[in-house]
């Protein structure tokens, strides 16, 4: 019986190839005899689509059926990683050049522009004004930020208005 996350992306990296996707995480939750399966896929250069992740859960379905690995009441989402999950690899941070990330390092939390990846994997940021560069292992786990934090003097003109 397939039980781990290693043997579902094994069995499943043939069809993400074929349809032009990038396995982003694969969890599996639940009763052993009714597990829940999530496979998180994204394309590199354009946000992924309910279509393509419809198109590519009939696919796993049809393979995980032909399977003998499986519980037989097992359920399974294909969806897109969402906002909140972590970046990892180079082409997460070069589809996002432009937004901005959150991330964490032995100073404490800080928020980044992304601005450029270089061929060579040096991601480009802006921190507080100022380009830094910064590789993947450097920013492993950040995350897109939806809506930045605004500059301290911005911030104190919301606040005090809010006052008055």
């Amino acid at each position: 019986m397939i039980t781990t996350v290693e043997q579902i992306e094994d069995l499943i990296q043939p069809i993400l190839q074929q349809e032009g996707v990038r396995l982003c995480g694969v969890r599996i939750s639940g009763r052993s005899s009714r597990p829940l399966i999530q496979i998180y896929v994204d394309w590199e250069e354009d946000w992924i689509t309910i279509d393509a992740c419809a198109k590519i859960t009939r696919a796993l379905l049809d393979l995980f059926d032909m399977q003998e690995r499986f519980a037989p009441d097992y359920r399974l989402e294909v969806s897109s990683p969402g906002l909140d999950w972590p970046l990892t690899e180079t082409w997460q941070f070069r589809k996002n050049i432009g937004r901005v990330i959150a991330s964490r390092n032995a100073e404490g939390e800080f928020q980044a522009k992304l601005l450029d990846v270089t061929a060579d994997g040096i991601i480009k940021v802006e921190i507080a004004g100022e380009t830094r560069d910064a590789s993947v292992a450097e920013l492993t786990g950040a995350k897109l930020v939806l809506f930045p934090k605004s500059s301290t003097k911005s911030g104190r003109k919301r606040n005090e208005a809010r006052s008055r």
